[in-house]
């Protein structure tokens, strides 16, 4: 009995929680799950077949189009015709499987009369016990940087990530670079990061600045944290490999400040490396 024990623990030590991530992208006002999106569940669950599926987690989303309450319903419509479909072909009796719409909460600048597509979708993520080794480095850069120049403590610069004067709502065209961010923290799980804001123009003051839209001098954090949830929420990344601060204008690049070239010097997000 006793060996049977030592048996059985090595066993379960020898197991951890993995997940994968994926998303399912709509046309405008609907919910249904096409063929093609079926074939895509089954594809992304396929290599699972063997191992203990524990949890899966969905997510619906809609854009603006519409009234807030439609796209409620809307979003958790999405969600529900996934998860309707996940439990004929999932073993439900061990799996949870949870489902919840998020409307437009966290959908972007209303630039479009057409909407925004990247925010009609559901996003899953599927937890299942995988057996434990060494966590491999898939990509090759990351941010443009060769990983294997890449160090603990390093500190990396978001290129092309632009914030409107004063706010944390970040222009469209800069979420492009958050997502593939997300993407290689999805493929390599072994990469854990800090996300730094920092501000320019404080003068002989190294706080913060005003977020215009809380009143509060509070903006490079309150960056910082924009992006942290931003992966969570949109990525699926987990909140133990991601942390936020803020650095104000303690930090600058360039000082004395005397250009518009060292304000946007200054003005930036960065990635501290935490590990990999």
């Amino acid at each position: 009995m006793k060996k049977l024990f030592l048996l059985l623990l090595c066993c379960y030590q020898g197991l951890s929680q993995q997940a994968i991530n994926f998303s399912l992208y709509y046309d405008t006002g609907v919910y249904e799950l096409n063929e093609q999106q079926k074939a895509k569940i089954k594809h992304e669950l396929s290599p699972l077949k063997a191992l203990d599926i524990s949890k899966i987690d969905i997510k619906g989303y809609a854009d603006y189009i519409d009234t807030n309450e439609y796209n409620k319903e809307l979003s958790f419509s999405r969600a529900t015709a996934v998860y309707q479909y996940l439990s004929v072909i999932v073993d439900t009796l061990n799996t949870n499987i949870r489902k919840k719409g998020f409307g437009e909460l966290f959908s972007k600048e209303k630039l479009e009369e057409s909407g925004n597509s990247y925010d009609r979708r559901v996003d899953i993520t599927v937890f299942y016990q995988g057996v434990e080794a060494d966590i491999p480095i898939i990509d090759s850069l990351f941010l443009g940087i060769p990983v294997r120049d890449i160090h603990i403590g390093d500190k990396i610069e978001i290129k092309n990530l632009y914030f409107f004067r004063g706010r944390t709502k970040m222009y469209d065209y800069s979420t492009s670079v958050l997502d593939s961010i997300g993407s290689f923290l999805q493929r390599n799980r072994g990469f854990k990061i800090e996300v730094q804001g920092h501000v320019c123009c404080g003068g002989d003051d190294p706080g913060d600045v005003i977020n215009i839209d809380t009143k509060t001098k509070t903006l490079s954090v309150d960056r910082a944290r924009t992006i942290y949830e931003y992966l969570i929420n949109f990525k699926n990344i987990h909140p133990d490999r991601i942390s936020y601060k803020g650095f104000g204008f303690s930090s600058p690049r360039a000082w004395p400040e005397e250009t518009v070239e060292d304000e946007k010097r200054n003005r930036r997000v960065e990635i501290m490396i935490v590990d990999f």
